[in-house]
């Protein structure tokens, strides 16, 4: 079944949060597993594995034989391929538990990477959600187009590395079995919180809170160099809210909330931040401005917006051969002038 960008871009928003009922298929494929490790540890492994996979599906070229890796946790890469003694406990355990299950070798961590290219026909599932059960079960909701029989390995490999003790499926249901779910004790109901961190440990990155389902709520925390999270650059997981609390205060940070959100005010000013810290080039925000300037957005008639995303589209002007005409000190005064008196607080936010 083939990917593409836009469904792709769909799926790595599901992963970061909870998909809305109103764009569910008729019927989403099921995989019903106990657990070896903490229901809010598991989901936040799978989370933060397949939130960089689909990054890559959406940046880099599959044509190439290794794929950037510097994104994938630790823990997965190391249990992927040849057996780190680095690998944790329970990804090792869950290894030999796929190999029983399934009766094959384990995954080689290209080549389960390169089971996210959007050209690819054999990654026959999308991931649609995660619910829990009154009894400690834990269910996978994926996309399979309406098929029972697909492929799905890369999916199992995952489940078993990152805390699953079994895995049966998949199962066909109704989609209202899964709002059902949806609605049912322990699951995840809040939307993550995004903002861009103006100081402290990891200054100039961006940091998404998830909230997950445990008693008390435990917190997944995502980092990336762009807002989109394209560019992962770390995860951690609290226990608690306060540990969460202790957390951001021993980083020192200080955050931007108000960049939270999927208007062309908020792309721009990551796009601004990201040039800023030298984490894209001139010449690919140059022409993402050009294209967004030949949209419709209501918002392109606000002088402002105008005006950063005409600064934008001549970033890559050169001054001479292999020189750019605006250099980091002309980007850092547009970045102060379109932030202004950004919303800035640390967590906990409002």
């Amino acid at each position: 079944m083939l990917h593409e960008i836009e469904d792709i871009e769909q799926e790595r928003l599901r992963v970061a949060r909870r998909s809305s009922s109103q764009d569910a298929p008729p019927v989403l494929s099921t995989f019903d597993m106990t657990l070896t490790v903490p229901a809010a540890e598991f989901e936040a492994r799978l989370r933060s594995v397949l939130d960089v996979a689909l990054g890559l599906a959406l940046s880099v070229d599959f044509a190439e034989e290794d794929l950037p890796v510097a994104a994938v946790p630790a823990w997965f890469a190391e249990v992927s391929g040849p057996l780190s003694a680095e690998a944790p406990l329970f990804a090792r355990r869950g290894r030999e538990r796929y190999a029983a299950a399934i009766r094959g070798g384990s995954w080689e961590l290209q080549g389960w990477l390169h089971e996210f290219d959007p050209d690819s026909e054999s990654r026959g599932w999308a991931w649609w959600d995660l619910t829990y059960s009154a009894d400690g079960k834990v269910r996978i909701w994926a996309d399979s187009w309406g098929e029972d029989f697909f492929a799905c390995d890369e999916l199992r490999w995952l489940a078993y590395v990152a805390g699953a003790e079994d895995v049966s499926g998949p199962h066909l249901r109704r989609v209202d079995a899964w709002e059902q779910a949806r609605r049912g004790a322990g699951t995840p109901e809040t939307t993550p919180r995004e903002g861009w961190i103006r100081s402290g440990d990891e200054a100039g990155k961006y940091v998404r809170v998830q909230e997950l389902p445990d008693s008390p709520p435990s917190y997944l925390i995502l980092l990336a160099h762009d807002q989109e999270f394209t560019n992962g650059c770390g995860d951690h997981w609290v226990e608690d809210r306060s540990s969460l609390d202790a957390f951001f205060a021993e980083g020192g940070w200080v955050v931007d909330w108000s960049g939270s959100d999927d208007s062309l005010e908020a792309s721009i000013r990551s796009r601004l931040r990201s040039l800023a810290a030298g984490v894209v080039t001139p010449d690919e925000v140059s022409a993402w401005a050009l294209h967004t300037m030949e949209g419709d957005s209501p918002q392109l008639r606000d002088a402002r917006i105008w005006t950063a995303l005409d600064r934008l589209s001549g970033a890559d002007l050169l001054e001479d051969p292999g020189q750019y005409l605006h250099g980091k000190e002309d980007v850092d005064a547009w970045l102060e002038e379109f932030e202004g008196d950004g919303a800035v607080r640390s967590w906990p936010h409002p």
